[in-house]
């Protein structure tokens, strides 16, 4: 069953860049997450993908009534129905039955390629981005069409919105990557896999690649 509230709403096209949030039982940090995505410092259109993946904690109704004014659509996969609030909105919400972070995700990238997005990146449901993350990510890409993915730094906070040293934070200290030098000496992640120096097991423990920074251009990822 499909439900329409209003009349002649359909979903926006071709958004220039496409986020995907997974979130599971993660209601607390929703409203600041999603609200530092849907003000970005950005003029190109573009859309959020929120994946519910089977929250028992009420998150789909909350965003709902948090979101109201901002959500395009509504897909619930658990029930078989669809809804369209606001074709200007840039937030679309789908709820599925849990199939963990990697399936979340999957299910906004597909989405994402419906869409039509250039550009895709996706962050969890308690990170915070800055509000010039969509706008310094995809210029990037835009200036360079040889390059297919860029990434930026990250740094941890506390639930009580301190900002963590990077030697105080077990996420970026796990890196074993010297922050102050960041991406330049001989010895870069890049450089080392340029010369072919990995060896099995490096990117464990020396990947300063946080997974919430990354975009990537979609006709990349199509090829995979």
């Amino acid at each position: 069953h499909k439900k329409y509230l209003g009349a002649n709403m359909s979903p926006k096209k071709h958004p220039k860049v496409g986020v995907v949030v997974p979130t599971y039982n993660r209601r607390e940090f929703l409203k600041a997450n999603l609200s530092a995505l849907l003000n970005q410092n950005y003029d190109e259109p573009y859309c959020v993908v929120l994946v519910d993946d089977g929250s028992t904690d009420n998150s789909l109704e909350y965003v709902v009534e948090q979101f109201s004014r901002d959500i395009q659509s509504i897909e619930d996969q658990t029930t078989e129905s669809n809804q369209y609030l606001n074709p200007e909105g840039k937030l679309i919400v789908i709820r599925q039955h849990n199939k963990h972070i990697a399936g979340a995700r999957n299910t906004g990238f597909r989405k994402l390629f419906q869409l039509g997005c250039t550009y895709i990146t996706h962050q969890d449901s308690d990170d915070l981005a800055l509000p010039h993350k969509l706008r310094t990510l995809a210029g990037y890409l835009d200036r360079h069409r040889n390059i297919n993915v860029v990434h930026a730094k990250a740094h941890t906070i506390t639930n009580e919105g301190i900002l963590l040293d990077p030697i105080e934070s077990p996420w970026e200290r796990d890196y074993n990557y010297p922050w102050g030098n960041f991406g330049d000496g001989p010895e870069t992640l890049w450089d080392r896999a340029r010369h072919r120096k990995w060896k099995q097991g490096d990117l464990q423990t020396q990947n300063y690649i946080h997974n919430h920074t990354i975009m990537y251009r979609a006709r990349s990822i199509a090829k995979l």
